[in-house]
């Protein structure tokens, strides 16, 4: 405001000048209207609206107007901004104007028409005389959003003006958690930053009375620097700990990082109220973004973290129950329990427990992450160790019931670990559990090879054991009979393997049906020896010890259960299905009653690289998820089992023989040694009825 001639002149925006423009065209009752302002015009001399032409004069005197009167056409219409006093102007210019007057300015006078609206809320009026020139200045190319009533409230009105600056949709109607949201964009942060400084403090002192606390801060914080919003939310989540941890006492770094973190958030103190409503509305969306597998949690994450360590405490990011580096200190807890646990001499895995509960408290420790599997996994090894150690099987029908239950689950859990972590200190306390775990297994190991051997020269019967060579019989021929069948036959299957895919089929809804004899567990299938495809695959589908190719199979299945085996050849699709016609012709016949198929995803991934780190799942092993749904569709139980699997050596060291394959050697190659068994009898296939196989 300007006060010439003892007279109150305002500055009105450019805005204001083109909606009374509009507005004088559209009452049509004069073709001028003279406003009381400075006569200042930096707009374009012109410019239309509807219904004509507008021209703006700068009314500095009498002449000036008179002038652009002379020079104004037939049908157009002008604008003048004088701070000239109305004898000053006389006669001969107010009477061409409109009401014959000069008009006062009352910009809070035009806002209520912006929303169309009657009137203004006081509460408005009192945020500040600001108001009406940033609405008018920041009008939407279509216009405010409309209010329901008859009334323009301060919430409508400037929630919209704040969302307008900041580009994002009209309508709103912000809060907190949705403006802190908005805000972590980096566009939107550029576009506060790239706001007149005047009216963004002005919009941040609003915000702070009509959206909360939260609002002030996080737009001060964005106007001070590029920094997520949330990311600072989260290092006020550590500076200013919940009330479960309030009970930690300061440290003098924790206590300097409070005051230089002020400047980031509007330079003025941080109540602790305010600094925990900001921190839990950041963690509710960083956890929403872990849901939502948004790939910007990373960098948010990291901002955070660098944040606290540029206020001098990047330890702190260790107490956060979501960044990552307090995920990382949780693990390394848990790591030190069990290098605890390894070095007593009677260990108990209460304290390896606790720290997984930690862990897993953690609020982006999602389940299906690889290092919360792994730990889980750890502390299943842990709890193996402190349980005593089994009597040793004296029959190999107990040692490998004991696979089973626990020696299968025992690999699995080894197979987490062994790939362990990348914290050097965490990997170091899995690498021990890890070695510790491989003794105990390996004289398990000893001991069910010297019984395998035992039973294999004696050619004793076998109990509670499935001779691969007599499952068809025993097993599928049964299943059979009562409902038709699925024989999926997974070659290289391990016990390990097989409790993550049984786990998957019952993920899709199926449900595992156990042998009553084995009191309800599950139990195993011997392989034919040495235990490779060519002797144990070919037995199974023969139904009799025999070595074999793909031809032999068919031929013995199909004339022994009327039933097809398909074959990897066998499963290539055309063009867009996922099976091959024939397979969904054979599951959908009520003649083939047992129809096979075999997947080789396992064994080649065995003989083609290291499988260690795998997760076996319904999609990872080719072909199994389309089959379990098949066999749904099409009424058929499901037999997973596997011709033959392996248990994966970590850390041994190759014993390349002439001669020998993988798994085992002809006898005459050289003397049994360590790690090694002799075995002879029926159901050793090879030429001369014996071989030596490594169990190590």
């Amino acid at each position: 405001m300007t006060t010439v001639a003892g007279l109150r002149v305002p500055a009105v925006s450019q805005m204001l000048v083109r909606q009374r423009a509009a507005a004088l065209v559209a009452r049509g009752d004069a073709r001028v209207e003279v406003l009381r302002a400075l006569p200042q015009w930096p707009g374009e001399e012109s410019f239309e609206v509807p219904g004509g032409r507008v021209h703006v004069c700068e009314g500095i005197s009498q002449l000036a107007i008179l002038h652009a009167y002379d020079r104004l056409a037939d049908g157009e219409f002008l604008m003048v901004l004088t701070d000239r006093s109305e004898q000053d102007l006389g006669d001969t210019v107010l009477l061409r104007a409109s009401r014959r007057a000069i008009t006062t300015v009352d910009a809070w006078s035009e806002v209520p028409t912006l929303f169309g609206a009657l009137n203004c809320d006081r509460a408005l009026r009192d945020v500040g005389n600001w108001v009406p020139d940033a609405l008018l200045d920041h009008t939407p190319p279509g216009g405010w959003p409309p209010v329901a009533s008859q009334t323009v409230t301060a919430d409508h009105a400037l929630s919209n003006l704040l969302a307008r600056v900041l580009g994002l949709p009209l309508p709103t109607d912000l809060d907190a958690l949705a403006l802190l949201q908005s805000l972590d964009r980096l566009e939107v942060r550029s576009a506060w930053q790239g706001t007149d400084t005047s009216l963004r403090a002005s919009l941040t002192a609003w915000a702070g009375d009509g959206i909360g606390p939260v609002a002030r801060l996080a737009l001060a914080a964005a106007a001070a620097s590029t920094v997520s919003v949330v990311a600072v939310g989260l290092a006020l989540d550590v500076l200013w700990p919940e009330a479960a941890r309030t009970g930690l006492p300061l440290d003098t770094a924790q206590i300097a990082a409070r005051a230089r973190i002020e400047p980031r958030v509007g330079g003025t103190p941080i109540a602790e109220f305010d600094a925990r409503e900001y921190a839990s509305l950041a963690r509710t969306i960083a956890v929403r973004m872990d849901a939502d597998l948004d790939t910007g949690l990373g960098a948010v994450i990291a901002q955070a973290e660098a944040l606290l360590a540029d206020l001098g405490w990047a330890v702190g990011a260790e107490q956060s129950t979501v960044l990552r580096a307090g995920l990382v200190a949780r693990l390394r807890r848990l790591g030190a329990a069990i290098t605890s646990i390894l070095t007593d001499a009677a260990p108990t895995a209460g304290a390896v427990e606790g720290s997984l509960v930690e862990v897993r408290d953690h609020r982006l420790a999602r389940p299906d992450d690889l290092e919360v599997a792994t730990a889980r996994m750890a502390v299943r090894l842990a709890r193996w160790l402190c349980t005593p150690v089994p009597p040793t099987p004296t029959s190999l029908g107990a040692a490998m019931l004991a696979h089973v239950a626990d020696g299968g689950w025992v690999d699995r859990a080894l197979a987490f670990v062994w790939t362990g972590s990348a914290d050097p200190s965490i990997g170091a306390s899995y690498g021990a559990l890890a070695k510790r775990v491989q003794d105990r297994r390996r004289a398990q190991d000893e001991v069910a090879a010297q019984l395998l051997a035992d039973v294999t020269r004696t050619d004793e019967p076998l109990r509670t054991v499935v001779p691969v060579e007599e499952l068809r019989a025993l097993v599928v021929a049964p299943l059979a009979a009562a409902a038709p069948v699925l024989l999926v036959v997974i070659d290289g299957m391990s016990i390990a393997v097989a409790t993550e895919l049984a786990e998957a089929a019952a993920s899709l809804g199926w449900t595992e049906l156990l042998p009553p004899h084995t009191g309800g567990q599950r139990t195993g299938a011997l392989a034919t020896l040495p235990t490779i495809t060519t002797y144990s695959r070919t037995s199974l589908f023969a139904g009799e010890l025999l070595g074999g190719q793909q031809d032999t199979e068919k031929s013995r299945y199909t004339a022994a259960l009327s039933s097809r085996v398909f074959h990897k050849d066998d499963l290539r699709s055309a063009g867009g299905a996922l099976l091959p016609a024939t397979l969904i012709e054979a599951l959908s016949s009520e003649r083939e009653r047992a129809v096979a198929v075999v997947l080789n995803t396992v064994d080649d991934a065995l003989s083609k690289a290291d499988p260690g780190g795998t997760r076996w799942t319904e999609d990872t092993v080719q072909h199994l998820r389309s089959l379990l749904n098949a066999a749904a569709v099409h009424g058929r139980t499901v037999i997973l089992t596997s011709d033959h699997g392996h248990v994966i050596e970590r850390g041994g060291q190759a014993r390349p023989i002439q001669g020998a394959d993988a798994r085992w050697r002809p006898v005459g190659s050289g003397p049994v040694g360590g790690g090694e068994v002799l075995m002879t009898g029926r159901r050793v296939l090879t030429p001369t009825g014996s071989a030596v196989l490594a169990w190590d």
